[in-house]
């Protein structure tokens, strides 16, 4: 598949900021390394036109060799059912990318829009600060939560 982002997004199950770095799994980031924070959706990838030409090439084979015909046709059915569940899978995927000032690029796979805009809320507000101090913040991307004792989340009832 022609999707340059497919494969390379990170599936954390959490991330957590503490003071001014994210860590995640054995990584961290300073928060002031961090130049922009975007959201984008998947690219979608193209019906596959030559599946058709396939079920097409099939049938013109039937009255010659059924055994070609059923192949052909079966490829080209498969072909299309494999684009549309890839399709569907990735219209409910999201990627919140932190681009670092050095140009590095990391992309944390979200499932859930609406949770993603209250991770990229809480972002904005830590960026803004530069600094948490000695609180934390967990992002729970599979449970879809938000905690932690740092007082930008009072401040934004998240808590």
């Amino acid at each position: 598949m022609s999707n340059e982002k497919k494969g390379k997004e990170l599936k954390l199950d959490n991330f957590k900021i503490t003071g001014d770095i994210i860590k995640w799994n054995g990584s961290v980031i300073k928060i002031a390394n961090i130049s922009y924070v975007t959201n984008d959706k998947f690219e979608l990838p193209a019906f596959p036109k030559l599946s058709v030409v396939l079920i097409l090439f099939g049938l013109l084979l039937r009255s010659f060799n059924t055994a070609a015909f059923a192949g052909c046709v079966a490829a080209g059915i498969a072909w299309i059912l494999y684009w549309y569940f890839e399709k569907e899978d990735l219209k409910s995927k999201t990627l919140l990318t932190l681009s670092m000032n050095s140009g590095t690029r990391i992309p944390i796979l979200f499932t859930d829009e609406n949770f993603l805009k209250k991770v990229l809320n809480v972002l904005e507000e830590v960026m803004k600060a530069g600094s948490i101090g000695h609180q934390n913040i967990t992002v729970n991307i599979k449970g879809c939560d938000i905690h932690g004792n740092a007082k930008i989340l009072t401040d934004m009832g998240i808590k």
